[in-house]
């Protein structure tokens, strides 16, 4: 935390201008920061707290953000996650080619069939079970290259539901031909 810096300011002369001027300054640099850092803890609440894992991944693949959602989605911790490739811990091998594929096709020509719709896809868990999940994915850019933002939803247990109720109705069905 910067302190003020306490300087005669009484003074008519130079010195006491630019020490005046100094103070301004480095008030409204202490203000700043201030207003920096708030928006960057409301930023990671939002992350933190939401409902869908967050996964941010940079243009050479590498996992930059990971929120407790997808911890609780993949089984890998902030910690362990951050840093590395993220085709290697949760896209499925059969996936990972494509995944390749269409991150250099966009980094190259700025094209994306998937960016800004929402999806289903099959990720992986830390102990290798395959999971059917909805995603949607951004791309931004930040200090001249690209972050890609992925919202992501573990969809296993709600298609299981569906599938059961389709079986549900069609054992009724079944049951009001043969009544």
């Amino acid at each position: 935390r910067a302190e003020t810096m306490q300087l005669p300011v009484h003074g008519y002369g130079e010195a006491g201008v630019l020490a005046r001027a100094f103070a301004r300054m480095a008030d409204e640099v202490r203000e700043k920061t201030a207003v920096l850092l708030d928006s960057e803890r409301m930023a990671r609440g939002i992350v933190d707290t939401a409902l869908d894992a967050f996964v941010q991944m940079d243009e050479a693949g590498k996992i930059v953000d990971w929120n407790l959602q997808a911890e609780a989605i993949f089984g890998w911790s902030r910690d362990e996650a951050v840093g590395k490739v993220l085709a290697d811990l949760i896209v499925p091998e059969n996936y990972r080619a494509r995944h390749r594929e269409g991150l250099a096709r966009f980094l190259r020509h700025g094209e994306s069939a998937i960016l800004g719709k929402r999806f289903g896809i099959e990720a992986l868990r830390r102990n290798g079970e395959e999971i059917k999940v909805e995603l949607s994915i951004t791309a931004l850019r930040r200090q001249g290259r690209y972050v890609f933002n992925a919202f992501i939803q573990d969809s296993t247990d709600r298609l299981a539901a569906e599938e059961q109720l389709r079986h549900a109705q069609k054992m009724e069905a079944v049951g009001q031909l043969t009544g």
